[in-house]
């Protein structure tokens, strides 16, 4: 089942940035049940007196029919499938997303900044295919959700972290 596949893949990600932020240094701490989901932040990093709330994103298909997930396409959501504030208004300080072999982090307002000058929000996307830069909501669901390129995150990335070896 491809949700299935959606859920493992959210949690592989975050297990892989969680050991990889324990590897350079960060210590961690795990987000509840409710942080998770009203909050949108997986994990809290710590180093040096500096401390971020991290919202991890696996990468994504671009359609959920997909097979194989893809990196040239960033999904973004306005609303999430509640019709509540989505992730990108959430308490996360940065947003890790998982791209081929390393994790780009921006800075979530940075995002937000970025994303509103994109997305045409007045536009709206009949399908998956033509959400780039425009809004989509899945069929009986009340989400709003673009998706921009992947390219378009190089003038905000805050750090890259490439993934060097698989953590244990």
């Amino acid at each position: 089942m491809i949700h299935q596949h959606s859920f493992t893949e959210g949690y592989q990600a975050e297990t892989f940035f969680r050991k990889l932020a324990e590897s350079n240094g960060y210590t961690i701490s795990v987000a509840s049940s409710n942080q998770n989901i009203k909050e949108h932040w997986d994990l809290e990093i710590q180093k040096e007196g500096e401390r971020y709330k991290v919202d991890v994103k696996a990468a994504k298909r671009n359609h959920r029919r997909d097979t194989n997930v893809q990196n040239q396409f960033i999904w973004v959501e306005f609303r999430n499938v509640r019709g509540e504030g989505g992730w990108l208004y959430g308490k996360a300080d940065l947003i890790a997303f998982e791209i081929e072999n390393e994790f780009w982090l921006v800075k979530r307002t940075s995002l937000v900044d970025l994303v509103d000058k994109l997305v045409d929000k007045s536009q709206l996307a009949t399908n998956a295919s033509e959400a780039l830069y425009r809004i989509y909501t899945r069929h009986g669901r009340y989400d709003q959700i673009s998706k921009i390129q992947t390219t378009d995150l190089n003038p905000i990335i805050w750090q890259k972290w490439t993934k060097l070896f698989m953590p244990k």
